[in-house]
């Protein structure tokens, strides 16, 4: 592996009791004692696949998703509790960029003009590392109006209008420039969900988003510079209802959620996981950080 920088170091994240709001002292424990992962420079690409119902998912081939290890989440925060949320799309992004349920960072419901109470993962790496290159695609622009800042240390941060297969093309040629931390936010799965409810259009859109996750997998296992510097997260934000037409409420089906890396360590399978305790959708910033180094104050 060729050297770079030494942006990113080996240091483990010193948790923080604001940030680690799942009730539970596992995640505590796995963060103070995980072993660190052997590279000389971390970066990380995180990709949110909006409206992906976890048991479709499963069901489908998607030899692509297959690349990674795969495991379920929840969202909508812990039921009968300050923590629990709606299942829409604005609690749930902002859960997956902060790390905290809506109880914390204020996103209650899809709304533009609701700021974010808590700091994103990009706030929190732009602090301690000012020289990171962080980028983010995404195709609903709510995600940027929600967040606790305006993104302006950002070396790219656009809104792609067109399908999800621009935004594709475009994240590719981030890539390019091998950013620190990048993001890409999808959506065609979910207006499939909305237009059609479950069935062939709405199976045909994973479908769809499978062979885009290949073109970017492909793209990084390709560069032998970074191919072991990336940690690969994939991930989306709530599940459906019965029909596959909505999402909000607190069903299985809707709080069900998946998470994919390419890295063992951060597969949800691990010492955060007991048979009574399903894994949170906060894990998602916590792994991020995790494997950047990124202190906690």
């Amino acid at each position: 592996m060729t050297k770079r920088s030494n942006l990113f170091s080996t240091n483990i994240l010193k948790t923080s009791t604001n940030f680690l709001l799942c009730s539970n002292l596992l995640l505590m424990s796995f963060f103070s004692s995980a072993v660190t992962v052997n590279s000389d420079e971390r970066k990380v690409i995180l990709i949110g696949i909006d409206g992906v119902h976890y048991k479709t998912l499963q069901r489908l081939k998607t030899p692509n998703f297959d690349r990674l290890y795969i495991s379920e989440l929840f969202t909508g925060g812990e039921l009968n509790t300050k923590t629990q949320q709606q299942t829409y799309s604005g609690p749930s992004w902002s859960t997956i960029l902060t790390g905290v349920w809506a109880d914390q960072h204020k996103i209650t419901k899809n709304d533009k003009t609701l700021k974010s109470a808590t700091p994103s993962i990009f706030d929190r790496i732009n602090q301690q590392y000012p020289q990171a290159k962080i980028a983010s695609i995404i195709r609903w622009d709510t995600i940027y109006d929600n967040l606790y800042s305006e993104l302006e240390f950002a070396q790219q941060k656009v809104v792609v209008k067109a399908h999800d297969t621009v935004a594709v093309e475009q994240f590719i040629q981030v890539l390019k420039s091998q950013p620190d931390f990048v993001f890409l936010h999808l959506d065609d799965v979910d207006h499939a969900g909305h237009d059609f409810s479950f069935g062939e259009a709405y199976d045909q859109s994973i479908i769809n988003a499978d062979l885009m996750l290949g073109a970017i997998l492909d793209t990084v296992e390709s560069n032998s510079q970074i191919k072991d510097e990336y940690l690969i997260i994939v991930t989306t934000d709530h599940g459906r209802n019965a029909s596959g037409k909505s999402h909000g409420g607190q069903s299985s089906s809707e709080r069900s959620i998946f998470y994919a890396t390419n890295n063992s360590f951060y597969h949800g399978e691990n010492s955060l996981k007991s048979p009574n305790q399903a894994v949170p959708q906060t894990y998602v910033a916590q792994s991020v950080l995790h494997y950047l180094g990124v202190h906690l104050n």
